[in-house]
């Protein structure tokens, strides 16, 4: 019997029951070139419904098509019907309540436009200023989109009024520069919003569900604060509004990322909800169902809205009510999802870290079916890192005979390192690897510790294939002075990390501003170092831009000296000689940590390459990159040996 009681108490909005208490946030797939949802996206929101959520809010869907970005549903006539309501009815088939959020991208859009022609709160150009005839034509186009939603069988709508979008460029002051009534107090420039709640309240009627997403303030100087939200909330109710949606997304978005805590946001919903008489949603890294189950007990929010952790792993709900709470596959927070801020991800659309399925969603693939070997094979699988053991774990599932060879004495090779940061343990690193390891061990394969795969192995055994994922190690840069000297002491980033060594005296160098350079020097400033970071590009060059922020501010906030632009030559005594701007340079330090990547290990592949035996790698062995490629490499190869 499930302990979350209040999680899984039916709610209500408006006239509207829903189930439980949890939302799935109205998350953009990118994944839509004709404007329209097709069988994909129908199979993509039927496997969250099945997956226990009470309620669905479908992606920011276009009211108009001088609003529209690329790839976003559009609904500004009546051509769209048909394939909405095929996903209305997809979502009420498996069990939850559909909803669908209307949008126009303001200054997102392909012509930007705005309340004003300021550029405060956009990079860049300046949106055009929409005049007031204008104003009135977008106030109808939101409420015929409202009726043809309405027609389409959703039960109830949402605008979006956060992010850098129209709504939200009205209710700003950074963006909204007017000096007629749709400007100037907090109640003119929340006007737009009200006049469209209102027109969509008079011609859909007194009891069908509205309601709209704010973020709890700007998060930038002279924008939006908490106290004026607190002012606008009820202004939204008063003209309609049956829920109020709180999430992070203000013109100066928080990015959540695994650097910040669970529930960044919810003192902030808790505060609106006390000024309003209506339902609240808060979203915001919440992905813990008993932390999600306290929120709703001590009153902060009516419902928890489910975003990221949905795209990990659709049957959250249902496992957090069969106490199942350690088989969820828990969201990292890496924020690949969604290009990672820097359009890192190798798909054009939504995709997910440590879900692989989500992927093959939109290859039009079934990842949720694992098809039986046609015919069982011995595999050999080298490395117990993430894309070793998730291979291994699949292929022994669809019948194969597998044994994993792992050269240490653990499982999870550089995912043990990347997870001893306390901040990522509160972003489920951790529950990462212990869920893979759990899957690996009751797939039935079977697991070698301190027991390197060979290519005498693979002679002696006689495999039908080897998966060789041996991963990576770090690299020893040829840089004059490291590994000849004591005087400063150089040390790898991973054993400072791992608690292995420890910087001995005041000052540290820190040699490569990626990931881990960039959390190596945080990690000894924030224990009283004083740290130097030295790159010989940018700082955070292929860090993905809203982690490499945070990150960025973090470093600054603890005093940590960035040196972007500037290579080390030559460790020398009491320091390092590096270069900037064509100059030679001398830094002192008590010890240089090297954080200039990893490279494969790639001798088992080399040595099989020439035996003729069918080889396949995945992972870090074929190129170093993140647990992305590691897990989707691994399924696609265990999915098709």
């Amino acid at each position: 019997m499930s302990e979350l009681v209040h999680l899984f108490q039916p709610g209500r909005i408006g006239s509207l029951e829903v189930k439980n208490r949890l939302v799935m946030t109205p998350m953009v797939t990118r994944s839509s070139p004709n404007d329209r949802p097709d069988e994909r996206h129908e199979a993509f929101y039927r496997q969250r419904a099945e997956g226990g959520v009470g309620m669905i809010v479908v992606q920011a869907t276009c009211v108009l098509p001088e609003g529209h970005p690329k790839g976003w549903y559009g609904i500004w006539d009546d051509s769209f019907l048909l394939a909405l309501s095929k996903v209305a009815q997809a979502i009420k088939s498996g069990g939850a309540r559909a909803a669908i959020q209307l949008h126009h991208g303001g200054h997102a859009s392909p012509q930007a436009v705005g309340p004003s022609a300021t550029a405060r709160a956009r990079a860049g150009r300046a949106p055009r200023e929409l005049s007031r005839e204008e104003i009135a034509l977008t106030i109808e186009g939101f409420i015929r989109a409202a009726e043809r939603a309405q027609q389409a069988g959703f039960d109830a709508i949402e605008l979006h009024g956060a992010g850098a979008y129209l709504i939200n460029n009205f209710f700003s002051p950074l963006a909204n520069q007017r000096r007629d009534e749709y400007g100037g107090s907090i109640e003119n420039r929340a006007r737009f919003a009200m006049d469209i709640l209102s027109g969509m309240r008079v011609r859909l009627g007194p009891g069908y569900p509205l309601g709209i997403r704010m973020g709890p303030s700007d998060f930038l100087p002279d924008g939006s604060s908490p106290e004026e939200v607190l002012l606008r909330a009820p202004l939204m109710v008063k003209a309609g509004a049956d829920f109020l949606d709180i999430t992070p997304s203000g013109h100066g978005s928080l990015n959540l990322s695994y650097l910040h805590q669970q529930g960044t946001i919810t003192p902030l919903a808790a505060a609106i909800r006390k000024a309003v008489s209506v339902p609240i949603f808060v979203a915001g890294k919440i992905s813990d169902p008993a932390f999600a189950d306290q929120v709703i007990a001590r009153g902060q929010t009516d419902f928890v809205a489910l975003g990221r952790p949905l795209l990990a792993d659709p049957q959250w709900p249902n496992k957090a009510r069969e106490g199942r709470v350690q088989d969820i596959r828990r969201c990292i927070y890496c924020t690949l999802c969604s290009g990672g801020g820097g359009g890192q991800t190798p798909f054009p659309f939504a995709s997910c870290s440590v879900n692989p399925s989500l992927a093959a969603t939109w290859r039009g693939e079934d990842y949720g079916r694992l098809e039986p070997a046609a015919k069982s094979r011995r595999v050999l699988v080298a490395g117990g890192g993430l894309a070793g053991m998730h291979a291994a774990t699949v292929l022994a599932r669809r019948g194969h005979r597998v044994s994993l060879y792992e050269a240490g004495g653990e499982l999870g090779g550089q995912w043990r390192v990347a997870y001893h940061q306390d901040y990522k343990k509160d972003s489920n690193f951790p529950q990462l690897l212990e869920l893979t390891v759990r899957e690996l061990k009751g797939s039935g394969a079977e697991v070698r510790l301190n027991t390197p795969l060979t290519a005498e192995v693979v002679a002696r055994d006689r495999p039908d294939a080897v998966v060789v994922a041996t991963g990576a190690s770090p690299v020893t840069p040829d840089i004059p002075g490291v590994g000849s000297r004591a005087d400063p002491e150089v040390v790898q980033a991973n054993d400072i990390l791992m608690g292995e060594k420890e910087v001995i005296g005041e000052r540290a160098i820190v040699i490569g501003a990626g990931y881990v350079g960039m959390e190596t020097a945080l990690h000894l400033a924030e224990r009283g170092k004083r740290v130097y970071l030295l790159t010989r590009s940018k700082v955070g060059r292929r860090v993905g831009l809203a982690i490499r922020r945070t990150l960025v501010d973090r470093l600054i906030e603890a005093g940590v000296y960035l040196f972007p632009d500037s290579p080390v030559v030559e460790v020398v005594p009491g320091g390092v000689k590096y270069v900037s701007d064509g100059e030679y340079r001398y830094l002192k330090a008590d010890a240089v940590v090297l954080a200039v990547g990893v490279t494969p290990q790639a001798g088992l592949a080399k040595a099989l390459a020439e035996t003729g035996v069918e080889m396949h790698t995945i992972g870090d062995v074929v190129e170093p990159r993140d647990a992305f490629s590691a897990l989707h490499e691994a399924a696609a190869l265990a999915r098709k040996l």
